[in-house]
């Protein structure tokens, strides 16, 4: 990855409510072109990566994700308190790239699409007790 912009805060409202987030946006990673089957030492283990248009040359689709949190805070006793916890991961649901087509000439996957996606929009509700 060449590029990563990451933004984190917290922000403390009124009535016990915090929100917090965290953004994180990058380019994509790079990668090697399989598909070639030569054993360059001759010691018996093939090596699969395609050496003719280099290393690392080719790069994936970028990443971007939004993950945001909503608590509120009760106060049981002075010592025990009840925290609400809402949860959402990848907010704007975007499809970013797990793993891309390495190899070219593939029947219904062209070379460098997407073909695994990290999981897409999730939110989750839980509580934290605090003594």
């Amino acid at each position: 990855m060449d590029h990563t912009f990451q933004l984190n805060g917290l922000l403390e409202l009124p009535w016990q409510f915090q929100i917090s987030g965290l953004f994180r946006a990058q380019s994509g990673y790079h990668f090697s072109q399989l598909g070639a089957q030569e054993d360059p030492d001759g010691d018996g283990t093939f090596n699969t990566i395609n050496h003719g248009p280099g290393r690392n040359v080719f790069t994936s689709p970028g990443f971007v994700n939004l993950d945001l949190r909503f608590t509120k805070r009760f106060n049981i006793t002075e010592r025990v308190k009840l925290h609400a916890l809402f949860e959402f991961f990848n907010v704007f649901n975007h499809q970013n790239p797990a793993a891309v087509q390495q190899v070219p000439n593939v029947a219904n996957s062209p070379f460098n699409s997407v073909i695994q996606v990290l999981p897409g929009r999730e939110g989750q509700v839980g509580l934290r007790l605090e003594f």
